[in-house]
């Protein structure tokens, strides 16, 4: 096994751990660059464990530069090195490099055995090697305690001028001991009475290594590769607010959204051109022909629309003509002459011409992607219920995969459907099913691609062969304010990495902060004081926690953890064992309150809140609201325990709104508020009221109101915010303290060619 093996299976190595396979592999690497070798890419992959022993392998690009030359190598497009290992001067394509760059490259691997990430991270090479040149190594002593000296020697082995470095690998390997390591290594023998250092076996392994290496490298570096990751090969926009791309057949146009435009572009090259303008547009479709596009819309006023509907756009702009109102999402039929709609719990077939309804299908649950196949017979859908078909006559229902998610697209003949799914670490992966003549699913699906942290809208072109896709990039980071007497604040950045965060949510003592981390192969449940570094509560690769709250008394924290169902997990923050406290219902990801006694949830399969008693883990259900068929999240307890107030979802374009329900029983009823330009959502309910917060579009800012009681008035409230923070805002019931998210998430369409090279 690979160390990187052992990093996708246990995340970040103890301390000890991580140093004893650094100092073996600095003196097999110290051995190596003696005989005149250097490595040049030095990375877990190549890192082997061998009985708890590390051995340096794969001498490939060493031998194929000097057996080749640089400049050949260079010419034939090969990268030479990993980029988040690479040390600066390999990046800079420096011909003589000495062993001080595989120093750095282990340095790296190190931050990561400890940090449980890697110390610079991007989207892709260029992004990563800008960091490394520009920007600071990142603490090590943000994410956990490690000794002084130890960080000292980390950052030294990693300065970006070789010089600053250790002279030798071997001095670096021989720093990373231990102080009560040092006292007692002249002790330390085997059992044979020898010394139980590892020079003598690694020396033999690296020479191993060097002779069977000579035999492969060449053939091995100049093979044809598979491709089994995200290689996203080219950026296609540049705006940072581009989502649901879309192919034409041909592969050669693109539309897309970004903002309130519909754009359309060459492939190839050449200008976007706007063609359609409006709020919520969504799922853009070409026409089989390429000579108009099927949206989703809420147009303003100036294009001629006043209802959220379907319309249609010519390829390069023009008169928009509407089709059909609301609905969930579109697409054409193969002939062009029907369009397939789903509105809710239906999917309607409409004559493209006249908008004439033909036929309407009752379905279990929503739709949010609605794909015609290329041979006409079946139409996929991807909604919270999974993957499904119907066939084109609506006689055939079938569950292709319950575990999809909801953007789908079929391959070249519609004998194969493309979707998103949970890959080995959980994190979202593209896999591909194929289905017979009736339907049914032909063995179990495939991972086409992986290396994904999101999902998102994808399009795949007519042949197979090129993916598009909206690609999330940037960061944000955990923001904290206090307000001290006399009126003036203090507001601390909490984070420093460029990992995703959500749900930052203050304890009830108003002493620290939780959130939620994803990294690319792993989840965290991380808390840090006010005036403190993070630390790791929960660490899941193969789960998904999400939704993070607090106990009342801030000595516990729970979240809902997806596996085969949801579940609510509670831990205690002295790092006892996660319980699970509900059990067969599955609960949403973002629906549960922490009362005294109790935790409310939304149980999506019995589509009402239920009630768990914190003692007993007894279950009891709360009446369903029959005003809310699309479910309700976001509960919010009062201060007494006595009333639940949730949001209740609505369709596109209606902004979501408050219900409110005795928690010993009685009936739903609407919260009346004023109208808002956004969802609601209840931000706080504490001893001095109700805090009712809707964001602006594209989180440009949060309007806030407050009422005593649930029944009104509210009146503005208006809270002044840290730079920065735009989304996730916490508060301390005294108001003197909250927690934010900030920065700047963009999305951009790339493009994948080769995307299915193996074709049906």
């Amino acid at each position: 096994a690979s160390l990187r093996d052992r990093l996708r299976k246990g995340g970040a190595l103890g301390l000890e751990e991580a140093l004893g396979i650094t100092r073996g592999a600095a003196a097999a690497l110290d051995y190596a660059h003696r005989q005149g070798v250097v490595h040049r890419d030095i990375k877990p992959e190549n890192i082997l464990l061998q009985d708890g022993q590390p051995v340096v392998a794969d001498f490939g690009i060493s031998l194929a530069v000097s057996t080749l030359g640089r400049e050949r190598l260079t010419e034939t497009g090969l990268s030479l090195g990993t980029p988040s290992y690479m040390s600066p001067e390999q990046a800079s394509a420096e011909a003589n490099l000495d062993g001080r760059s595989d120093e750095y490259s282990l340095a790296s691997v190190l931050y990561e055995m400890l940090a449980g990430e890697a110390a610079y991270t991007g989207p892709n090479a260029r992004a990563i090697i800008a960091k490394q040149m520009t920007e600071p190594v990142p603490r090590l002593t943000a994410v956990r305690d490690v000794p002084p000296e130890i960080e000292r020697a980390i950052l030294r082995a990693l300065a970006k001028n070789p010089a600053d470095r250790f002279p030798t690998v071997g001095e670096f390997g021989r720093a990373l001991d231990l102080p009560h390591r040092s006292a007692s290594r002249t002790a330390e023998v085997s059992p044979t009475g020898r010394s139980a250092g590892p020079s003598r076996r690694m020396v033999a392994l690296v020479s191993a290594v060097l002779v069977l290496v000579v035999l492969a490298a060449l053939g091995w570096y100049l093979r044809p590769r598979a491709l089994h990751t995200a290689a996203l090969e080219r950026q296609i926009t540049f705006t940072g607010s581009t989502i649901f791309p879309e192919l034409a057949r041909d592969g050669k146009w693109l539309a897309y959204v970004t903002s309130d435009s519909l754009m359309v572009q060459e492939i190839a090259g050449g200008s976007p051109v706007l063609i359609f303008r409006a709020s919520q547009l969504r799922s853009p479709r070409w026409s089989p022909d390429g000579t108009r596009l099927l949206v989703g819309a809420d147009p303003h006023p100036e294009a001629g629309g006043s209802a959220d509907g379907a319309y249609e756009v010519p390829r390069l702009g023009g008169e928009a003509r509407k089709i059909a109102d609301h609905g969930d999402a579109f697409d054409y039929a193969p002939d062009g002459t029907r369009i397939a709609v789903s509105r809710q719990d239906t999917l309607e077939i409409l004559d493209r011409l006249t908008g004439k309804r033909l036929s309407v299908y009752g379905m279990a649950g929503r739709t949010w992607c609605v794909r015609w196949s290329p041979n006409g017979r079946w139409i996929a859908m991807g909604g919270p219920g999974g993957v499904r078909l119907i066939s084109a006559d609506g006689l055939t229902l079938r569950t292709l995969d319950e575990a999809g998610f909801w953007a789908t697209a079929w391959g070249p003949d519609g004998s194969s459907v493309f979707y998103w799914t949970g890959g080995s670490d959980s994190l979202p992966a593209l896999a591909k099913s194929h289905i017979d003549d009736v339907g049914k699913a032909v063995g179990s699906p495939s991972i086409v691609l992986t290396g994904f942290e999101y999902i998102s809208p994808f399009s795949v072109s007519a042949d197979g062969h090129i993916l598009v896709l909206s690609r999330q990039s940037g960061s944000n980071d955990v923001y904290t304010r206090v307000t001290i007497p006399g009126g003036s604040t203090i507001a601390h950045k909490v984070t420093s990495n460029t990992y995703s965060k959500d749900q930052p949510i203050i304890s009830p003592d108003g002493g620290q902060v939780a959130w939620i981390e994803r990294l690319p192969t792993a989840v965290r449940i991380m808390v840090a004081p006010f005036e403190g570094s993070p630390r790791i509560v929960a660490s899941y690769q193969g789960q998904w926690p999400s939704a993070v709250g607090w106990s009342l008394d801030s000595r516990e924290l729970g979240y809902v953890l997806t596996d085969s169902v949801r579940h609510i997990v509670i831990t205690k923050l002295d790092g006892n064992r996660p319980t699970a406290v509900t059990g067969a219902d599955s609960v949403n990801w973002k629906a549960f309150a922490w009362g005294t006694h109790e935790i409310v949830a939304w149980s999506d399969s019995r589509h009402a809140f239920i009630v768990v008693d914190l003692a007993s883990h007894q279950v009891r259900q709360l009446p369903p609201n029959p005003d809310a068929p699309q479910g309700m999240y976001q509960p919010v307890l009062s201060p007494d325990g006595r009333q639940l107030i949730a949001t209740r979802s609505r369709p596109a374009g209606i902004p979501d709104d408050l219900w409110q329900i005795q928690l010993n029983g009685g009936e739903w009823r609407p919260v009346l508020f004023p109208k808002a330009p956004n969802d609601l959502f209840v931000l706080q309910w504490d001893r001095s009221g109700l805090y009712v917060g809707s964001y602006l579009r594209n989180a440009q800012g949060l309007l806030m109101w407050r009422t005593a009681a649930p029944s009104g008035p509210f009146k503005p409230y208006s809270m002044p915010e840290p730079s920065d923070c735009n989304r996730g805002l916490s508060l301390s019931e005294d108001h003197r303290r909250m927690a934010c998210l900030g920065g700047t998430i963009t999305y951009d369409v790339w493009m994948v060619t080769g995307f299915d090279p193996d074709g049906q």
